[in-house]
Order: structure tokens, then sequence, then C-alpha cells
């Protein structure tokens, strides 16, 4: 009897080879499943800012890239803004999945912002999502647009300045907006700073004027590896979250270094929000949950 080893039914490589491609598809299934899943487990991430240039605290919710459509309306985000009871919301871009694209659908866009509730307002700027509607996005709303200019707000006994810059992509350009404005605003009050992306932070913390720069448009990455934060120029409040997942893509010209969270810079603190949505192309989350961030500013806090 000849027996043929080059038809061996138990060949270790290829069993090996088989059980890998197994693997990787039972890992991808589920990421995907759960990728899903966590496009709905908004987070509220909490922020103590201490300064002596308001004598009683403030409470500030910053959201950003809502991306609202038809099938993804974020009702359940709501409830948890308005429980929070702001001061003010502070919205930084971004607000459908559509542009000069496609169709906005103003009525979704209008239906969520009258749902929200602050006591002094809801003030916004503008991001890359939504050039084209600057001028009709919240129409039939009470939501405040802030378009290359400032704006000083009177809270009880305080005041704070809030700047705010439309998207653009030409650093120079948008360097003498900033240039501009903060002549007129004073390094006494409390003067946050409201743009789409992180990109503008190194330079606008050389003016000494910003003490809180809010921005989006990153998403935190979005999709996020597990431990390729170590890896990364960067590290802002992530490295107590296991399991130190970093960003893939950014959209940001740092890269990685500010993909979210918040970072001391000069004498600016930035904060980089995943934002609540997705946009149309990645509708899927891994390790980079939606993400409201709460801010408690103040001559008391801790």
């Amino acid at each position: 009897m000849t027996i043929d080893n080059n038809k061996d039914p138990i060949n270790r490589r290829t069993f090996l080879r088989n059980m890998m491609w197994l693997g990787t598809g039972v890992i991808s299934g589920f990421s995907l499943i759960e990728g899903r899943r966590e496009i709905d487990k908004t987070e509220i991430t909490y922020h103590n800012i201490k300064t002596e240039k308001l004598k009683k605290n403030i409470k500030i919710v910053h959201l950003t890239d809502l991306h609202l459509d038809e099938g993804s309306r974020r009702l359940n985000t709501i409830e948890l803004i308005n429980n929070q009871e702001p001061d003010l919301i502070l919205m930084t871009g971004d607000y459908t999945n559509s542009n000069y694209y496609h169709q906005v659908n103003q009525s979704i866009v209008k239906d969520y912002m009258n749902s929200l509730r602050s006591i002094y307002g809801i003030y916004s700027t503008f991001g890359n999502w939504d050039i084209g509607y600057e001028r009709r996005m919240f129409n039939g709303t009470e939501v405040k647009t802030i378009r290359d200019s400032h704006v000083e707000i009177a809270l009880g006994e305080d005041r704070i300045n809030l700047v705010g810059l439309d998207y653009f992509k030409e650093d120079n350009y948008t360097k003498f907006k900033t240039d501009k404005i903060f002549k007129q605003i004073n390094s006494d009050t409390y003067n946050i700073f409201m743009y789409h992306t992180p990109d503008l932070i190194e330079d606008i913390s050389q003016s000494g004027k910003i003490d809180l720069y809010l921005a989006g448009h990153t998403h935190g990455g979005q999709i996020r590896v597990p431990f390729l934060r170590y890896l990364t120029n960067g590290a802002g409040d992530l490295n107590s979250e296991f399991p130190y997942s970093g960003a893939i893509v950014t959209l940001s010209k740092f890269g990685t270094k500010y993909q979210s969270g918040i970072f001391t810079v000069g004498q600016t603190k930035l904060f980089v929000g995943r934002g609540i949505g997705v946009g149309l192309h990645i509708t899927i989350r891994i390790f980079c949950r939606p993400e409201i961030g709460v801010f408690t500013i103040g001559h008391d806090v801790v």
C-alpha cells in the first residue's frame, strides 16, 4: 500500500492559516457589531477649570459633530444635555450629514435645537460640513452664531467673551482673522475660543488671551486601536483610559497629537470633543464612544 503524504488531510500550516483567518473574521464581525452599538452609548465627560476671572462657577456643555440626519436624530442625547442644567451650550460645527453636496434637512436641526435648554443661550460656530448653509442652518431656532467675531455675555455678576471662527483650511487666513479679533478683547476677561478643529491651538495659545479653546472635527479618531496611544505623539487625558486606544485617522494637521480630550498648551486649555455623531461614510465607532463635554469653570472649582 502506498501513502501519499501530499494529500495529508491534516496539514499543520494550512490548519494554522485557516484558524488565523477564522479568528480575524470573528474579531472583525464582533468589532462591526459593537461599533454599531457604540454609536448610541454617549458618554458625558466632566472637566473642572479653576479661574480667578470669574466670581461664581458657570456650567458649560460643549457639543460638536452632531451629524444629524434621518437615520440618526441623536434624540437620546437631548435628555442627557438638559439634565446638566447648563448655563451655556457651546457648539463647534458639523450639525448635519449634509452640505453643498447634499440637501440639509433643516427640520431635524430645528427640532433638535429647540429641544435643548440652557439658561443663557446656545452659541455656535460652523464646521466643514456646514459650508454653504451657514445663513440658514438654524432658521426657526434660538441658536446664536458667532462668525469671525466675538460676543461678550453677562452671566449674573460675571462676563465672558466667546470668540468664534468659521471653518477655513488656510492657517494664514484664520490667523489674520484671529489677530484682528484679539485686538478687541481683554485678557482680564475669561475668553473662550470656538473653532471646528484643534489646528489653531499652537498659534492661539501664543496670544496669551484665550483661556479655553473648544474644538471637534477629529471624532476622537472614531475607530481606535487598543494600545496604539503609546506610539502616538501626544497623550491628553487618555493615559488613564484603558486600553489606551489610539486613532487611526483624525483629519487634523497634528495627526493624533490632539486626537481628543483636554490639553494644556501654554496658558490655554484645549478641549477636543469626540463628537456625538458619525459621518456619511463610516457609521461605526470602536473604542471611541460619542461624547458630551461638561465644564464647570470658576473661582471655587477644585
